[in-house]
């Protein structure tokens, strides 16, 4: 019965571990997304200049997961921008949509829905690729440490539900 208990406390502690690295990659991904749908909503305002609600439900329906729940509900809450403004809007959205992205990331994504359809054509652009660039930078650097991050985080989970059997042993 301790053996099978010992089995399960290791068991448990490699799922944990499973479950932190299931979530690194989820922020990845969210930010591969973010950065295309960015891309996308850039070579739109680009080539049609498209206005805002049209801009936003054809990136809403052109992206996937994380992205396209945040241009769709963003697009849905335009019904309100009387009431509240355009930067607002965007800010509550992407702190309800975005919780997986990193600090930095959801940073810029906010000051880019201070720049959205107030600026000039140019600027609005700008801000843009200034956005789509850090979204890069930080999926480089995300996927670059996962190789030890995963190493780290397996040793320690596994090495403290060890330590946790020896001791209930």
């Amino acid at each position: 019965m301790r053996m099978l208990g010992a089995v399960l406390i290791l068991l448990s502690s490699l799922l944990f571990a499973l479950q932190i690295l299931r979530e690194k990659k989820e922020r990845i991904r969210a930010l591969i997304e973010l950065g295309h749908s960015l891309k996308l909503m850039r070579g739109e305002l680009t080539l049609h200049a498209s206005p805002l609600p049209d801009l936003l439900n054809t990136v809403a329906r052109l992206s996937a997961g994380v992205s396209e729940r945040l241009f769709r509900e963003m697009a849905e809450a335009l019904d309100r921008l009387g009431e509240e403004s355009f930067a607002g809007l965007w800010q509550e959205k992407v702190l309800l949509c975005c919780r997986c992205l990193p600090s930095e990331a959801r940073e810029e994504l906010i000051r880019l829905g201070s720049i959205l359809g107030r600026f000039s054509l140019e600027d609005q652009l700008q801000g843009l690729e200034r956005c789509s660039q850090v979204f890069s930078c930080k999926t480089v650097e995300l996927d670059r440490s996962l190789c030890s991050f995963r190493r780290m985080t397996c040793g320690l989970c596994f090495s403290g539900g060890a330590f946790l059997v020896i001791i209930l042993l």
